[in-house]
């Protein structure tokens, strides 16, 4: 049971971050900007960036920059980047070569 709840309780930060983005995104982002570095503060950002990526794809690439874990910053680096080159691919692949790790 305490695996259980350790793991609802890792999703129900990030899951509040994105329904708060979808209502304030500044505040949101500010919010994350406070926040330790942890697994939850690296899963809200992941959540906040898919949020923020409809509304400033630039800023929620900049975003996903600031996750800790490699695999889920590349990880959810693919998916802003998938969006942003439907609509823009030589914007995204230019800040991509200026800004990836």
């Amino acid at each position: 049971l305490d695996v259980q709840t350790s793991e609802q309780q890792l999703q129900a930060v990030p899951r509040l971050i994105g329904m708060w983005a979808r209502n304030d995104f500044n505040a949101a982002g500010e919010f994350l900007g406070r926040m330790e570095p942890s697994a939850t503060r690296d899963l809200s950002i992941e959540k906040f960036s898919e949020i923020v990526a409809a509304l400033d794809v630039e800023a929620a690439a900049t975003w996903v920059l600031e996750i800790e874990d490699r695999s889920l910053r590349r990880e959810a680096l693919e998916g802003v980047m998938q969006r942003w080159r439907a609509s823009a691919p030589d914007a995204a692949n230019a800040w991509l070569r200026d800004n990836a790790p």
